[in-house]
């Protein structure tokens, strides 16, 4: 049921709760179930952030230092869908539903009350900068800036992202 959980809006997941309270009759507590699957499924996008970070960690590693090749670019890659993975995995656990566009991601965690303004304005702002570093490192033959000093800061601060996130979600 995680998949289809997963794919579930706001809308759907406020229509599930009306439900809920029609099925008290049957001892059926679709809201309590419902919660349950959405930790899962917060869970599993973080450990999909944790496998985004690793492949980052890895590539980093073995980088040349400030040269632009393709373990360069994937390391700013790998370290913004780390922290895609888990701002989806905060909006999807706090009941915002399945939230896949990159923009709508920092737009509803940006508008939502989740965790503390400095936090979450850093999960915002961190989103917004790496997904254009990402279309940069992903797209352009001609990457703006030192690439690898680019993917070090990719990097760290999506370990600051992953791990405010997991703080979210509890």
């Amino acid at each position: 049921p995680l998949k289809s959980i997963e794919r579930l809006s706001g809308d759907e997941i406020d229509q599930i709760r009306v439900l809920a309270k029609l099925r008290t009759k049957h001892a059926i507590d679709l809201v309590a179930d419902l919660e349950i699957h959405w930790l899962a499924v917060a869970r599993a996008r973080l450990a999909l952030a944790d496998v985004h970070q690793a492949a980052a960690a890895e590539l980093l590693g073995i980088g040349v230092k400030g040269k632009i090749d393709e373990r360069n670019r994937s390391v700013v890659s790998r370290s913004y869908y780390a922290m895609y993975s888990a701002a989806r995995a905060v909006l999807a656990y706090n009941g915002y539903g399945d939230i896949d566009g990159h923009e709508k991601v920092a737009a509803k965690l940006n508008g939502s009350s989740i965790g503390k303004q400095p936090d979450r304005d850093r999960v915002v702002a961190a989103l917004n900068k790496f997904r254009a570093l990402r279309n940069e490192a992903d797209y352009s033959p001609f990457y703006p800036a030192p690439l690898g000093k680019d993917a070090k800061l990719a990097f760290a601060e999506g370990k600051a992202v992953v791990r405010i996130c997991r703080g979210w979600v509890r």
